[in-house]
C-alpha cells in the first residue's frame, strides 16, 4: 500500500468551549482597556517629563500613543497565553502610573 491510495482521515476539530471564548474575551479586554490606561499614562508621562510648553508637551505625548494603544492590542494577541497579555500590559501601565503620580507631585509647585 502505498501513499498515494491510502486514505487521509479528516481532523476531527474539538468544539469551542467557554475556556477559549473566555481566553479571546480576556485577551480583546486586555488590548482595549489595558492598551487605553497605558497609553493614557505614556501620555501623561511624556508630558510631564517634556520641558515643552503645555500644548506641545500634550501634543508630544498624544501623537506616540496611538502606536503604543494599536502595539498593546497586538500584544494582548500575540502573548502565548492571557496572563502574559494582561501582565505585559498591565506592568508598564503601573510603573507608567507611578512615574506620573511621582513626577506630578515633584513638579508641582
Amino acid at each position: 500500500m502505498n501513499a498515494a491510495s491510502r486514505s487521509v482521515s479528516p481532523r476531527v476539530r474539538r468544539p469551542i468551549g467557554w475556556h477559549d471564548r473566555l481566553a479571546v474575551a480576556s485577551r480583546a479586554t486586555a488590548g482595549i482597556l489595558g492598551g487605553y490606561a497605558l497609553a493614557a499614562f505614556f501620555t501623561t508621562t511624556v508630558a510631564l517629563l517634556s520641558q515643552s510648553p503645555r500644548e506641545e508637551a500634550a501634543y508630544l505625548g498624544a501623537v506616540p500613543s496611538f502606536l503604543v494603544f494599536a502595539l498593546a492590542i497586538v500584544w494582548a494577541f500575540a502573548a502565548r497565553t492571557a496572563i502574559r497579555a494582561w501582565a505585559g500590559i498591565g506592568l508598564p501601565a503601573l510603573v507608567l502610573a507611578a512615574l506620573t503620580g511621582w513626577l506630578s507631585r515633584a513638579l508641582t509647585p
